[in-house]
Protein backbone atom coordinates (compact mmCIF):
# COMPACT_ATOMS: atom_id res chain seq x y z
CA UNK A 1 0.00 0.00 0.00
CA UNK A 2 2.96 2.14 0.65
CA UNK A 3 3.96 2.19 -2.76
CA UNK A 4 1.13 1.60 -4.79
CA UNK A 5 -0.46 4.75 -3.06
CA UNK A 6 2.44 6.94 -3.79
CA UNK A 7 3.04 7.41 -0.24
CA UNK A 8 6.66 6.33 -0.60
CA UNK A 9 9.30 5.50 2.54
CA UNK A 10 10.09 9.29 3.74
CA UNK A 11 11.71 9.96 6.53
CA UNK A 12 9.47 11.36 8.14
CA UNK A 13 6.38 9.61 9.82
CA UNK A 14 3.63 10.95 11.65
CA UNK A 15 3.06 9.74 15.19
CA UNK A 16 0.30 12.19 16.04
CA UNK A 17 -3.46 11.30 15.09
CA UNK A 18 -4.23 13.73 12.51
CA UNK A 19 -0.81 12.78 10.74
CA UNK A 20 -2.06 8.82 11.41
CA UNK A 21 -5.43 10.21 9.74
CA UNK A 22 -3.13 12.40 7.05
CA UNK A 23 -1.65 9.41 6.12
CA UNK A 24 -4.71 7.20 6.20
CA UNK A 25 -6.15 9.73 3.05
CA UNK A 26 -3.18 9.38 1.07
CA UNK A 27 -3.22 5.57 1.31
CA UNK A 28 -7.00 5.77 0.32
CA UNK A 29 -6.64 8.66 -2.42
CA UNK A 30 -3.81 6.94 -3.78
CA UNK A 31 -5.02 3.70 -4.33
CA UNK A 32 -8.45 5.11 -5.80
CA UNK A 33 -6.58 7.94 -7.89
CA UNK A 34 -4.16 4.47 -9.72
CA UNK A 35 -6.48 1.62 -10.02
CA UNK A 36 -9.35 3.58 -11.15
CA UNK A 37 -9.24 6.87 -12.33
CA UNK A 38 -6.24 6.35 -14.60
CA UNK A 39 -7.32 3.47 -15.96
CA UNK A 40 -10.81 4.90 -16.84
CA UNK A 41 -8.65 8.35 -18.15
CA UNK A 42 -6.41 6.23 -20.60
CA UNK A 43 -9.18 4.01 -21.66
CA UNK A 44 -11.80 6.16 -22.42
CA UNK A 45 -9.41 9.20 -23.73
CA UNK A 46 -6.65 7.18 -25.49
CA UNK A 47 -7.34 3.75 -26.06
CA UNK A 48 -11.23 3.70 -27.41
CA UNK A 49 -10.74 6.15 -29.53
CA UNK A 50 -8.08 4.69 -31.15
CA UNK A 51 -9.89 1.36 -30.93
CA UNK A 52 -12.62 3.12 -32.57
CA UNK A 53 -10.01 4.77 -35.56
CA UNK A 54 -8.87 1.21 -36.20
CA UNK A 55 -12.66 -0.62 -36.50
CA UNK A 56 -13.39 2.45 -38.96
CA UNK A 57 -10.71 1.56 -41.04
CA UNK A 58 -11.68 -1.66 -41.47
CA UNK A 59 -14.66 -0.94 -43.29
CA UNK A 60 -14.44 -0.92 -46.80
CA UNK A 61 -14.65 2.29 -48.62
CA UNK A 62 -14.60 0.83 -52.40
CA UNK A 63 -15.53 -1.74 -54.39
CA UNK A 64 -12.64 -3.41 -56.84
CA UNK A 65 -12.50 -1.91 -60.27
CA UNK A 66 -13.18 -5.17 -62.05
CA UNK A 67 -16.97 -4.98 -59.90
CA UNK A 68 -19.50 -5.55 -61.73
CA UNK A 69 -23.30 -6.85 -62.38
CA UNK A 70 -24.43 -6.77 -58.69
CA UNK A 71 -26.98 -5.06 -56.50
CA UNK A 72 -26.28 -1.99 -54.76
CA UNK A 73 -28.72 -1.66 -51.18
CA UNK A 74 -28.83 1.68 -50.55
CA UNK A 75 -29.74 0.99 -46.66
CA UNK A 76 -29.98 -1.89 -44.80
CA UNK A 77 -33.16 -1.43 -42.98
CA UNK A 78 -36.18 -4.51 -42.60
CA UNK A 79 -36.32 -5.35 -46.61
CA UNK A 80 -32.68 -6.00 -46.96
CA UNK A 81 -32.04 -8.98 -44.59
CA UNK A 82 -34.52 -10.79 -47.04
CA UNK A 83 -33.51 -9.02 -50.23
CA UNK A 84 -29.77 -10.29 -49.56
CA UNK A 85 -31.15 -13.61 -48.94
CA UNK A 86 -32.94 -13.88 -51.77
CA UNK A 87 -29.53 -12.72 -53.97
CA UNK A 88 -27.31 -15.40 -52.27
CA UNK A 89 -29.74 -18.11 -53.21
CA UNK A 90 -29.66 -17.27 -56.92
CA UNK A 91 -25.33 -16.21 -56.39
CA UNK A 92 -26.42 -12.22 -57.90
CA UNK A 93 -23.59 -10.60 -55.80
CA UNK A 94 -24.80 -7.58 -53.80
CA UNK A 95 -23.63 -4.92 -51.41
CA UNK A 96 -24.85 -2.74 -49.12
CA UNK A 97 -24.03 1.21 -48.52
CA UNK A 98 -23.79 2.12 -44.83
CA UNK A 99 -23.11 6.14 -44.08
CA UNK A 100 -21.69 4.64 -40.49
CA UNK A 101 -17.47 3.41 -40.91
CA UNK A 102 -18.24 1.84 -37.65
CA UNK A 103 -21.56 -0.06 -37.95
CA UNK A 104 -19.95 -1.03 -41.51
CA UNK A 105 -17.10 -2.81 -40.34
CA UNK A 106 -19.78 -4.55 -37.84
CA UNK A 107 -21.29 -5.68 -41.11
CA UNK A 108 -18.44 -6.43 -42.99
CA UNK A 109 -17.21 -9.09 -39.44
CA UNK A 110 -21.38 -11.20 -39.77
CA UNK A 111 -20.25 -11.46 -43.54
CA UNK A 112 -22.68 -8.49 -45.11
CA UNK A 113 -20.82 -7.37 -48.13
CA UNK A 114 -20.88 -3.10 -47.39
CA UNK A 115 -19.38 -0.20 -48.54
CA UNK A 116 -19.40 2.61 -45.98
CA UNK A 117 -20.41 5.59 -47.98
CA UNK A 118 -22.66 8.60 -47.65
CA UNK A 119 -25.95 7.31 -49.67
CA UNK A 120 -26.26 11.23 -50.97
CA UNK A 121 -23.20 11.65 -52.19
CA UNK A 122 -21.99 11.12 -55.78
CA UNK A 123 -18.30 10.03 -54.34
CA UNK A 124 -19.49 7.04 -53.14
CA UNK A 125 -22.01 5.78 -55.91
CA UNK A 126 -18.54 6.52 -58.17
CA UNK A 127 -16.77 4.48 -55.87
CA UNK A 128 -19.22 1.82 -55.85
CA UNK A 129 -19.21 1.37 -59.21
CA UNK A 130 -22.68 2.42 -59.66
CA UNK A 131 -22.26 2.39 -63.71
CA UNK A 132 -21.61 -1.41 -63.45
CA UNK A 133 -24.21 -2.81 -61.49
CA UNK A 134 -26.90 -4.55 -62.18
CA UNK A 135 -29.71 -2.69 -59.91
CA UNK A 136 -29.76 0.65 -57.63
CA UNK A 137 -32.23 -0.63 -55.21
CA UNK A 138 -33.16 2.78 -53.26
CA UNK A 139 -35.05 1.52 -49.83
CA UNK A 140 -35.04 4.45 -47.94
CA UNK A 141 -37.40 7.79 -46.88
CA UNK A 142 -38.85 8.72 -50.29
CA UNK A 143 -37.46 12.14 -50.01
CA UNK A 144 -33.88 10.43 -49.97
CA UNK A 145 -34.84 8.18 -52.20
CA UNK A 146 -35.33 10.70 -54.95
CA UNK A 147 -32.41 12.37 -54.26
CA UNK A 148 -30.91 8.90 -54.74
CA UNK A 149 -31.93 9.01 -58.04
CA UNK A 150 -30.98 12.28 -59.25
CA UNK A 151 -26.90 11.49 -57.57
CA UNK A 152 -26.89 8.17 -59.40
CA UNK A 153 -28.53 9.41 -62.61
CA UNK A 154 -25.31 11.89 -62.60
CA UNK A 155 -23.33 8.58 -62.53
CA UNK A 156 -24.84 6.45 -64.39
CA UNK A 157 -27.48 7.46 -66.77
CA UNK A 158 -28.56 3.49 -68.10
CA UNK A 159 -28.45 1.55 -64.94
CA UNK A 160 -31.88 0.28 -63.47
CA UNK A 161 -32.68 1.93 -60.44
CA UNK A 162 -35.45 0.71 -58.59
CA UNK A 163 -37.58 2.77 -55.42
CA UNK A 164 -39.60 1.71 -52.41
CA UNK A 165 -42.24 4.12 -51.64
CA UNK A 166 -44.88 5.24 -48.56
CA UNK A 167 -46.50 8.00 -50.41
CA UNK A 168 -48.45 7.32 -53.19
CA UNK A 169 -47.87 10.90 -54.43
CA UNK A 170 -44.03 10.31 -54.53
CA UNK A 171 -44.57 7.77 -57.71
CA UNK A 172 -44.32 10.89 -59.92
CA UNK A 173 -41.47 12.48 -58.46
CA UNK A 174 -39.65 9.51 -58.64
CA UNK A 175 -40.62 8.49 -62.07
CA UNK A 176 -39.49 11.54 -63.20
CA UNK A 177 -36.65 11.74 -61.32
CA UNK A 178 -35.33 8.87 -63.31
CA UNK A 179 -36.26 6.02 -61.23
CA UNK A 180 -38.22 3.88 -63.86
CA UNK A 181 -39.13 0.73 -61.06
CA UNK A 182 -41.29 2.64 -58.45
CA UNK A 183 -42.23 0.06 -55.95
CA UNK A 184 -45.49 0.85 -53.03
CA UNK A 185 -44.92 -1.64 -51.12
CA UNK A 186 -47.64 -0.58 -48.05
CA UNK A 187 -49.95 -0.68 -51.27
CA UNK A 188 -49.13 -4.02 -52.66
CA UNK A 189 -48.93 -5.50 -49.24
CA UNK A 190 -52.46 -4.24 -48.73
CA UNK A 191 -53.43 -6.11 -52.45
CA UNK A 192 -52.13 -9.03 -51.16
CA UNK A 193 -53.75 -9.28 -47.92
CA UNK A 194 -57.22 -8.55 -49.63
CA UNK A 195 -56.53 -11.35 -51.99
CA UNK A 196 -56.48 -13.38 -49.52
CA UNK A 197 -59.67 -12.45 -47.71
CA UNK A 198 -61.38 -13.75 -50.61
CA UNK A 199 -61.67 -17.48 -49.40
CA UNK A 200 -64.80 -18.18 -50.19
CA UNK A 201 -66.21 -19.62 -46.61
CA UNK A 202 -67.63 -17.46 -44.22
CA UNK A 203 -65.41 -18.17 -41.12
CA UNK A 204 -62.29 -16.90 -39.11
CA UNK A 205 -59.62 -18.72 -40.04
CA UNK A 206 -56.35 -18.61 -37.65
CA UNK A 207 -52.97 -18.27 -39.23
CA UNK A 208 -50.72 -17.77 -36.63
CA UNK A 209 -50.75 -17.83 -32.33
CA UNK A 210 -48.90 -15.03 -30.17
CA UNK A 211 -48.78 -16.51 -26.23
CA UNK A 212 -52.57 -15.93 -25.64
CA UNK A 213 -53.44 -14.08 -28.56
CA UNK A 214 -55.13 -15.63 -31.83
CA UNK A 215 -54.30 -13.89 -35.36
CA UNK A 216 -56.98 -14.90 -37.60
CA UNK A 217 -58.14 -13.78 -41.03
CA UNK A 218 -62.02 -13.92 -41.88
CA UNK A 219 -63.47 -13.37 -45.72
CA UNK A 220 -65.80 -10.75 -46.17
CA UNK A 221 -66.82 -11.80 -50.01
CA UNK A 222 -70.52 -12.40 -49.49
CA UNK A 223 -71.34 -11.52 -46.49
CA UNK A 224 -72.91 -7.84 -45.25
CA UNK A 225 -69.20 -6.45 -44.61
CA UNK A 226 -68.62 -6.78 -48.46
CA UNK A 227 -68.72 -2.76 -50.50
CA UNK A 228 -68.30 -1.10 -46.98
CA UNK A 229 -65.49 0.73 -45.23
CA UNK A 230 -64.00 0.06 -41.44
CA UNK A 231 -66.17 2.91 -40.34
CA UNK A 232 -69.53 1.82 -41.75
CA UNK A 233 -69.50 -1.70 -40.39
CA UNK A 234 -69.24 -0.56 -37.02
CA UNK A 235 -67.43 -4.11 -35.52
CA UNK A 236 -66.37 -2.42 -32.67
CA UNK A 237 -69.67 -0.84 -31.18
CA UNK A 238 -71.41 -4.27 -32.73
CA UNK A 239 -69.33 -7.33 -31.41
CA UNK A 240 -66.37 -5.40 -29.38
CA UNK A 241 -63.26 -6.58 -32.19
CA UNK A 242 -60.63 -4.10 -33.86
CA UNK A 243 -59.75 -4.26 -37.12
CA UNK A 244 -55.42 -3.72 -37.13
CA UNK A 245 -53.73 -3.09 -41.12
Amino acid sequence: LTVMSTLGFGDITFGSDIGRLFSMVVLLSGIVLLLIVLPFTFIRFFYAPWLEAQVRLQAPREAPPDTRGYVVICAYDAIAPGLIERLRLHDIPYSVIEPDPTVAARMSEDGISVIAGAIDSRETYEKVRAAQARLIFANSADTVNTNITITVREVAPDVPIMATVEDGDSIDILELSGCPHVLPLKQRLGERLTNRINTGHAEAHVIGHFRYLQVAEFPVRNTPLAGRTIRETGLREVIGINIVG
